[in-house]
């Protein structure tokens, strides 16, 4: 399979994920949140709040209310979110799931949510292979971003599917898996 390269910078990652997305908000319904239970996987779908940019506690959020799914598995937990959506355009490929906090000062807000996203940038609109990339996210306060020289994501099923098999900033390996509908 082709790699392409993805020059790895010192960038706001989670960011960079939600901007690849698109403006506005999402349609579709509310979703339902879970914490993480004692088997060591979690269920989300995005906090319980609206779809779209809103507020919660006074910070602004962004949930994500698509009909995909990603699972994300490091530390021996998983973290599984039912509302993935995907974006295969001129300015690359992305998949963002569940609600991420926009302002990344806030701590209290992250606790209590769950997001992963997963972008290959600078590549145009993907085919299926495997490329370098970035994927970020939060699973109730831990932090799940990975090391972009050491992630690939690999886009299967027409850039319906795929997979990330990459490092966590904190050095733990991160597998994750997601599906677009």
């Amino acid at each position: 399979m082709k790699i392409k390269n993805f020059v790895p910078a010192l960038v706001a990652v989670a960011p960079l994920v939600v901007l690849m997305a698109g403006c506005g908000s999402s349609s579709g319904p509310s979703p339902s949140s879970s914490a993480p239970n004692p088997s060591g996987t979690s269920s989300s779908g995005g906090g319980g709040a609206d779809c779209g940019v809103h507020e919660v506690n006074g910070v602004q959020v962004r949930t994500f209310c698509g009909t995909g799914t990603v699972s994300v598995t490091t530390g021996g937990k998983t973290m599984t979110l039912n509302t993935a959506e995907c974006s295969n355009t001129a300015q690359g490929f992305a998949v963002n799931a569940g609600t991420i906090v926009l302002q990344p000062s806030d701590t209290a807000v992250r606790k209590t949510t769950q997001y992963f996203g997963i972008a290959i940038v600078g590549s145009g609109a993907v085919k299926d292979g495997t490329y370098s990339g970035i994927a970020s996210g939060n699973d109730s306060g831990t932090a799940l971003s990975t090391n972009a020289a050491k992630t690939k994501i690999t886009v299967a099923g027409g850039a319906t599917n795929g997979s990330v098999d990459g490092v966590t900033l904190q050095g733990a390996p991160l597998k994750a898996t997601f599906s677009c509908s």
